[in-house]
């Protein structure tokens, strides 16, 4: 190994082995006739479809598991551990239960429906969800942005009835306002399921991505100013109309400070006194929560304290204070959907749709990364839909480049001028984002006696390395695309972290349990030791029996952890030269990779950074936790630095023979020689470059942006 020497700038250098390379100039066009490019084969959509189809059979193997696939909660539901987690399973869900109750009743309002709605919506949601979905922890059901917009959905459809009523004479005689909000709930209920199911089903739940983070918190907060201002007349008592379209906000807070001196004062006290004593438990639980192992309910207590006030002090009568009134019991019947305002639903259904998709996905996602397990957003998408079309019928609202030219041609034709060229550049930029989405990721391999890496499954004279896998995406890392980059770098290296990192816990408990065991029956041998010395001299037996059972028990999830730990990918180098750019997500994701494999001894390393890539490395933070011994000139300069032994040995003395015939390895990990009539370029000219094998940091010499 190379002598090191740390300077004062805290770098280290020192004398390094020397990277000779020797090969023959290649045009690209020669290069394809010696190492045998394969053609990639272009099928029509029409072919596509047909060999979909033939593909699907009906077989008991196929219809078992499309049942699990449809219903998630049989993977895991045998293996549930009852003595485990039972009880604190117990406690979470009666604590979210009695949490939905004041939180479905005040969300009905935002809905703009009467309180007894949220109760349904938190009671046939969750059910159907735990059946359906692939989250194990989220709790299905009211969502304050849905049900701001289910309100405003809701309020403008009525609104345009009652105004078309007015209209005619006699027209709002026996007019419902109740009944009408109802339908309409119901409707756009069954409308947003649908459109989830219809995308679940043609596998769209990758459009989750373009509902990027930022945006869905830009999204929350505005919307929350909706919320507020939807409560602030109830604070305060007062009447005030309401708004739909482009400066709703604007109008409603000039209508509700020109009608605050008709302030109800007991309305007003009612909601301070409310306001401070939630603020105020909040703030007791969160300095001591360590000693209050359960949360307070205080938004129930409130509730069951406001009602009691109400009914003695008769605040409606006496004070003029608005009051819930009577809350129906029981479950309500099943009725059809009416869909006479289906045309007026269609926008806003699909908007609340996506809504409610991605903020559970967003929190699904938080949960899975935690506990170790995978979330499937479009068996997500079919959940939500399958939920909200079936609580639809039990008065619930929703719950949580030629072608490029003909389009535009159409969209100004149709639409007119400005909105068609709007149309047609929306569609243009839509096309691009769906390429970079889904980018052809692959795996690369060394074409011999050269430093040159290419396709696997484009070129026949290209190898693999054994323990090393080499990955390339062909597009820049962004929001859009950072999951389908996570999921094709497990899927080319053949590991996924996560299930590796559970199957070794999953180990170590086995472990752990044999040891218990192990302790508890030499407890019992040690009291059998009292009464005779036979049956102490028998119990010694008994002991080293009982330790050799166990030392089988600990074999068992030692060789377990041994499998795994010969996995047969030691490295893997992500080849960043196709990324002209990467955002914050981009980085995350990445700084997750290599700290997800580090934890099952896989080192993750990347290669060819440009200077724009590595200096948003360095803004995001991302050499804090990920060192710049991670980071490669070329490729080659990866692999030299990653392999050892005598696999380095045969490399470096191939990258000086030109002569030797090319090398193959099998699948035993060792280098072979085979013979090969793969003919030589027809110049004599070589490229012959001696340098030191290099990270970034240590060969930096560019100029400082």
């Amino acid at each position: 190994m190379a002598a090191y020497e740390e300077l004062d700038n805290g770098i280290l250098h020192g004398q390094r082995e020397h990277i000779h390379i020797t090969r023959p100039y290649y045009t690209e066009e020669e290069f394809k006739l010696n190492y045998e490019e394969t053609k990639l084969q272009e099928q029509a959509f029409k072919e596509v479809v047909k060999r979909k189809v033939t593909n699907c059979s009906c077989s008991k193997e196929s219809i078992k598991k499309a049942t699990i696939s449809f219903f998630p909660i049989i993977t895991w539901l045998g293996s549930y551990d009852v003595r485990k987690s039972l009880l604190g399973d117990t406690i979470s869900g009666f604590t979210v239960g009695v949490l939905r109750i004041p939180q479905g009743l005040a969300y009905a309002f935002l809905a703009s429906l009467p309180p007894v709605y949220g109760l349904y919506i938190n009671f046939f949601p969750v059910i159907l969800y735990a059946l359906m979905g692939t989250s194990r922890h989220i709790s299905v059901g009211v969502f304050a942005v849905v049900s701001i917009m289910t309100g405003i959905a809701i309020d403008s459809v009525v609104e345009g009835r009652r105004t078309e009523l007015s209209l005619i004479e006699n027209g709002t005689v026996g007019f419902d306002e109740e009944e009408e909000k109802k339908k309409v709930a119901m409707l756009l209920c069954f409308l947003v399921g649908l459109i989830q199911f219809i995308l679940g089903f043609f596998q769209l739940g990758f459009i989750s991505v373009y509902l990027s983070e930022p945006v869905v918190r830009g999204f929350t907060t505005g919307a929350g100013m909706h919320v507020f201002t939807s409560q602030f007349k109830h604070l305060f008592g007062i009447k005030v109309s309401t708004y739909f379209g482009p400066f709703a906000l604007i109008k409603s807070y000039k209508e509700l400070f020109s009608e605050l001196n008709t302030t109800n004062t007991a309305t007003l006290i009612m909601a301070i006194s409310s306001i401070t004593a939630l603020v105020a438990v909040k703030e007791i639980q969160d300095r001591y929560k360590d000693k209050i192992k359960f949360p307070i309910p205080m938004e129930l207590i409130v509730i069951i304290v406001g009602t009691l006030v109400s009914g003695f002090v008769k605040l409606n009568t006496k004070y003029d204070v608005s009051i819930v009134g009577e809350i129906p019991t029981g479950l309500p019947a099943p009725q059809m959907v009416d869909f006479s305002y289906i045309s007026s639903l269609l926008g806003s259904s699909f908007a609340i749709s996506m809504v409610a998709f991605c903020g559970t996905l967003s929190m699904a996602k938080i949960f899975a990364k935690k506990h170790n397990y995978e979330i499937e957003a479009n068996q997500e998408l079919l959940a939500g839909g399958v939920t909200a079309i079936v609580s639809s019928f039990f008065s619930c609202f929703p719950p949580g480049c030629v072608l490029i030219w003909s389009v535009t041609f159409l969209a100004v034709v149709l639409l007119g001028v400005d909105l068609g060229l709007g149309a047609g550049v929306a569609f243009a930029l839509i096309t691009v984002v769906f390429r970079t989405q889904r980018p052809y990721c692959t795996k690369l391999g060394r074409i011999p006696h050269t430093d040159i890496y290419r396709d696997v499954y484009n070129y026949k004279g290209a190898k693999e390395i054994p323990g090393v896998v080499i990955f390339r995406c062909s597009s820049s890392l962004y929001y859009a695309n950072t999951d389908y980059f996570r999921d094709s770098v497990y899927e080319i290296s053949g590991v996924n972290p996560r299930k590796v990192q559970a199957s070794r816990e999953k180990a170590l408990r086995k472990e752990e349990n044999a040891k218990l065991k192990e302790k508890k029956k030499e407890e019992k041998l040690r009291k059998r030791e009292k009464y005779s010395t036979v049956a102490k001299e028998e119990g010694v037996i008994e002991i080293q029996s009982l330790n050799n059972s166990s030392n089988e028990d600990n074999s068992l999830a030692t060789s377990s952890l041994t499998s795994e730990e010969s996995l047969k990918c030691q490295t893997i180098i992500i080849h960043c030269g196709t990324f002209n750019f990467i955002d914050l997500m981009g980085v995350n994701t990445l700084r997750d990779l290599i700290a997800d494999y580090e934890k099952i001894n896989i080192k993750v390393v990347l290669a060819n950074c440009k200077a724009g890539i590595r200096m948003m490395l360095q803004r995001c933070g991302f050499f804090d936790t990920v060192g710049h011994d991670h980071l490669y000139v070329t490729i080659h300069d990866a692999l030299i630095h990653s392999i050892s032994g005598d696999l380095l040995d045969v490399i470096s003395q191939d990258m000086y023979d030109r002569n030797n015939e090319p090398e193959q390895f099998n699948g035993g990990g060792q280098l072979t020689r085979v013979s090969s009539n793969v003919s030589q370029p027809s110049t004599d000219a070589h490229v012959k470059v001696s340098r030191e094998g290099a990270t970034v940091l240590e060969n930096e010499d560019e100029t400082n942006v």
